[in-house]
């Protein structure tokens, strides 16, 4: 059964969700097992990893404490398999399904993977100051020879202006985007590397090729859990 840390945010968690059971129903009409654990997450905390000042923090400490309770419920729960819609994380969250020997999902390893599957070679990377300045994705998508552009100061200003106006559901995708297409006028495409910005892949699409994280995890994840029940079942 595949578990679901929910939660960061919720908006996420529900289109992973529906993502899921519609990829699974669009092939077959038995849906998958998933079991949601949905954490309990702060304002500190949120704030923190928005402005990249998590590092060494009460708020990391505090977030790491949230992971680590989830996976164990989830684990208690029947789970076998972990992944979370939320890409500033993913590192966190790896290391504590490595010391608790549970299977994880990488939200960026499935989209690094589409993206080099597309045969792109220059994305620009839109997400949080925290994930930029991690190397999450500029790591990952670097070992499959593409370069990670992410935008210069005053962009990622309004990079993370725009990712808070999404979370309190205010703001225009469309002007957002307009932005966006000068920020990327030279790259092959755009990773959408923060899933409060999904709400803005259509507006993004109109101007160039979009890798959506949340799309790259819930494609990886389904594909894992087919297997795993076809496997289960011969």
């Amino acid at each position: 059964m595949l578990g679901i840390i929910g939660g960061v945010g919720p908006r996420a968690t529900a289109r992973l969700y529906l993502s899921l059971t519609e990829r699974a129903s669009s092939t077959r009409r038995d849906l998958p097992p998933l079991l949601i654990h949905s954490i309990a997450m702060t304002e500190v905390i949120e704030d923190a990893y928005l402005a990249g000042r998590a590092e060494d923090s009460p708020a990391q400490a505090g977030v790491r404490h949230l992971l680590a309770d989830a996976v164990q419920r989830l684990r208690a729960g029947g789970a076998r398999r972990i992944v979370m819609p939320c890409n500033t994380l993913q590192d966190e969250l790896a290391a504590i399904c490595r010391r608790a020997d549970m299977p994880h999902v990488n939200m960026a390893d499935a989209t690094a993977a589409a993206v080099a599957e597309a045969g792109l070679r220059r994305v620009l990377l839109l997400a949080t100051s925290t994930t930029c300045a991690t190397g999450l994705y500029a790591r990952r998508l670097a070992a499959r020879g593409i370069e990670c552009v992410t935008p210069g100061p005053a962009a990622q200003r309004q990079v993370d202006r725009r990712i808070r106006e999404a979370l309190d559901l205010r703001g225009t995708a469309g002007r957002f985007a307009d932005e966006v297409a000068g920020w990327a006028h030279d790259c092959d495409g755009v990773v959408v590397g923060c899933t409060d910005l999904c709400g803005d892949v259509s507006a993004l699409r109109r101007h160039t090729v979009v890798f959506d994280s949340l799309e790259c995890l819930a494609e990886a994840a389904g594909r894992l859990s087919h297997d795993d029940r076809s496997a289960r079942a011969g």
